[in-house]
């Protein structure tokens, strides 16, 4: 192994092979083909709802019509979202129409434009900070989010409630930077995925901060977006695992918590596997799945990673393609931008399943939730909790 590469210390070795599952490259792991495709016998928890089934779906180019290439990955041009592309299935298993790979919404759940847009309003209007900025973390602490509440809600170990107590009621002062290997992965080809979701729905997905609930304030979320069309989104993009449409209990609760906050009544649980590429591996690449470029850089003066993200659209014209990439490159240097890397991509495997709200778990968790914001709310009575004295 060359010394430029070294094993993630926090990986899993698998059962099956006795391997490491990933190889890192300045903190994002670099996720191969071979990677994938292993079969890891790791352990999956079950989840205690209706049981998912793999969608027999045949996979075939995708006929949708071009978008316009822009650099935002979440402004497209688009037409109306309550008009269905032409390409469509029908899952032999659960007898549900997809489109593109995507679940179709029932009738009964689309609404009128108009009422669309203005809950979309109502979202930007209600949205406290940016996600992952500094206002967003603070304001984390002042309520229970989506990302944790299967934590509080299902017996795990009193000592995790007392460190998440603790971490609330110290306002994150003496908690751990969680930011790792896992969560690089995810910031960076989380919005990739959003790219893709939109692309194959061909409409926009709206990016909004942290949202309270409208009547308990102790409780908020963040969504990875919402649709024209109201559909809630959540995106996962595993690193050593390939996606096959099983919800884990903890993301399950999440969605359930997201759309009590946002009062909707479907999330769209989309999962991608994503693998790079060398530069001669891509020009010579033959696949239907879209693929694309990230160009990795630093601003002037500011020493912290952004990405610029090639639209999908024109993924299938390799003359496009590194015609974007030289232009925008060349752009970035008269910015006095330096570029870290240039990430070629492809989408290996998708899948997207359908979550519908239940109103009856949130009545039976509320009085859980209500119970650990108390306990957080008396331990910043305490006056040694100024003084960084745990007294759990």
């Amino acid at each position: 192994m060359s010394k430029d590469r070294k094993t993630c210390k926090t990986c899993k070795t698998c059962k099956t092979c006795k391997k490491f599952t990933m190889i890192i490259k300045r903190s994002v792991p670099t996720v191969t083909l071979e990677t994938i495709l292993k079969a890891h016998s790791l352990k999956v928890e079950p989840l205690k709802v209706e049981p998912l089934k793999a969608h027999s779906l045949k996979v075939e180019p995708l006929k949708v019509e071009p978008l316009k290439a822009v650099s935002s990955p979440n402004v497209f041009s688009h037409k109306c979202v309550f008009k269905m592309l032409v390409d469509s299935r029908i899952c032999s298993v659960c007898d549900k129409k997809f489109v593109n790979g995507i679940p179709v919404v029932d009738d009964k759940y689309i609404k009128e434009k108009e009422f669309c847009d203005s809950r979309i309003q109502e979202f930007y209007n209600r949205s406290m900070t940016q996600q992952k900025s500094k206002e967003w973390l603070n304001a984390r602490y002042e309520c229970i989010t989506a990302s944790v509440v299967a934590k509080i809600t299902n017996n795990y170990k009193s000592k995790t409630l007392q460190s998440m107590i603790m971490e609330k009621a110290h306002y994150g002062k003496y908690s751990k930077n969680i930011k790792n290997v896992y969560t690089t992965y995810g910031e960076l080809y989380e919005p990739l995925a959003n790219m893709v979701y939109s692309y194959r729905t061909n409409t926009i997905t709206h990016d909004f901060g942290l949202i309270k609930h409208p009547i308990y304030s102790f409780i908020g979320a963040s969504t990875d977006g919402v649709t024209d069309g109201l559909i809630n989104i959540e995106i996962k993009c595993p690193t050593s695992r390939i996606v096959d449409g099983h919800i884990s209990r903890l993301y399950y609760e999440q969605m359930q918590l997201q759309m009590e906050v946002l009062n909707l009544d479907i999330t769209h649980f989309f999962e991608c596997n994503f693998i790079t590429h060398t530069y001669e591996e891509f020009i010579v690449l033959d696949t239907t799945n879209e693929k694309g470029i990230i160009i990795e850089f630093l601003k002037d003066e500011i020493a912290e990673l952004d990405y610029l993200y090639m639209p999908l659209g024109f993924h299938d014209n390799i003359d496009s393609v590194m015609a974007w990439k030289n232009n925008n490159v060349q752009d970035l240097i008269e910015n006095n931008c330096i570029i870290t890397d240039v990430i070629f991509w492809s989408l290996l495997r998708m899948n997207c399943n359908e979550v519908k709200r239940d109103k009856n778990w949130f009545a039976e968790k509320l009085p859980l939730l209500e119970t650990f914001w108390n306990m957080v709310l008396e331990e910043r009575k305490i006056p040694e909790l100024e003084k960084g004295i745990c007294m759990i």
